[in-house]
């Protein structure tokens, strides 16, 4: 392995990062092109003091704020936003995929039969 100072990495490591990007956009493609819905941006009524006056009075009986959120068996437990979450797995899966490429890389150089030139 060369250490000198100028030295770039190597194919190798460009392969995995390279491997490890793409991953990352097919997963992060995949995963929004599933999670788009009707395109209801806002699914409970809005507060009648954002509806303009016309509205406001024919929908204001019709909003119900939510109910306190109940307080969790474990106190240090936390939730996490559904981003979050997708967010690790896109890089769990982004990683385990490239590491899956590289040992096959790995095992397919080391373990090819030789091959004969004519």
């Amino acid at each position: 392995m060369n250490t000198t100072p100028g030295h770039t990495a190597g194919p190798p490591v460009r392969t995995f990062v390279l491997d490890f990007a793409v991953a990352l956009l097919v997963f992060s493609v995949v995963v929004g092109a599933l999670s788009v819905t009707s395109g209801n941006a806002f699914p409970a009524p809005p507060p009648p003091d954002l509806l303009p006056p016309a509205l406001a009075l024919t929908q204001a009986t019709a909003f119900v704020p939510p109910m306190a959120v109940a307080t969790p068996a474990f106190p240090m437990t936390e939730t996490h936003s559904s981003q979050l979450i997708t967010a690790l797995l896109a890089l769990t899966f982004a990683s385990l995929t490239a590491f899956n490429l590289a040992v096959w890389r790995h095992l397919r150089t080391a373990y090819a039969s030789p091959r004969r030139r004519s």
